[in-house]
């Protein structure tokens, strides 16, 4: 039997359905315009070019072993990354016989010094030691932490992918976004970016221009990023303001920028 009340509701409740899709649609959008930078971001091959993700780069990687052949070097191939709310990753080559402290150089000089202060690995749950040989602690397919500074941790995520048994050439600069540091030599011992993720663009919470300053004390809620025009106007004061760097440790102590920029 048809009831008025039952067409009356029905309506309602498809108005009411379109009012709260509508207002949630309108927070994201929202959402993405305030936030401070993207979640994912692309990255580029440095042997041959090929762009992808930071997930897809690793069987990309992979590849490269099968059609440059065999060396002398038994090298790790290494994906690092600054945790999932980071967009920050690259895939390192390191010979498997190096010392977790020639690795802490590298880490260090490019994406977390700025105070010389502590840092230490962990895998499976132990301190693996900065004299210890990477060999000793890590397979194909060990993943494991870094931590640097006890105080303001900066913490990476590191993770075997496999091995190569050669250097692989590396290719110059190839576009606006691309930009990476000469290999990094410690000793007699080489460790190169294989890949690295695009430069990340900052956005400024305020207005929504790039950003170019980072507050060291909103950071930790992954927001105070400022433009030159806003920056003066945060009310953190600009005393609290670092630059905006290419690294997890951004906006963190004192960190300006490692090799990376």
């Amino acid at each position: 039997m048809y009831c008025v009340f039952d067409d009356i509701c029905e309506r309602v409740m498809k108005s009411v359905s379109l009012v709260i899709y509508v207002r949630i649609y309108f927070t994201c959008i929202l959402a993405r315009q305030k936030r401070m930078f993207a979640r994912t971001v692309k990255g580029e091959c440095r042997i041959c070019g090929a762009k992808s993700t930071a997930d897809d780069m690793a069987s990309h990687l992979m590849q490269h072993t099968k059609t440059h052949g065999a060396g002398d070097v038994n090298q790790f191939v290494m994906r690092v990354d600054g945790g999932p709310d980071m967009p920050f990753w690259m895939y390192i080559q390191i010979p498997t016989e190096v010392t977790f402290g020639v690795l802490d150089k590298f880490l260090r000089a490019v994406w977390v010094e700025c105070c010389g202060h502590a840092s230490e690995f962990e895998v499976d749950g132990k301190i693996a030691g900065m004299r210890k040989r990477l060999s000793a602690f890590c397979t194909d397919d060990t993943e494991f932490l870094y931590r640097y500074d006890m105080g303001s941790t900066t913490t990476l995520r590191l993770g075997v992918i496999g091995r190569m048994q050669k250097i692989m050439p590396m290719r110059g600069w190839f576009h606006k976004d691309a930009y990476y540091p000469p290999p990094l030599v410690y000793g007699e011992y080489k460790a190169f970016i294989l890949a690295l993720h695009n430069k990340v663009k900052f956005n400024c919470q305020t207005c929504g221009k790039r950003a170019v300053y980072v507050c060291s004390n909103c950071i930790y809620d992954m927001e105070g990023a400022c433009c030159e025009d806003c920056a003066p106007k945060h009310e953190c004061g600009d005393e609290m303001l670092l630059p905006v760097a290419q690294s997890p440790r951004v906006g963190v102590c004192s960190f300006e920028g490692g090799s990376l920029g």
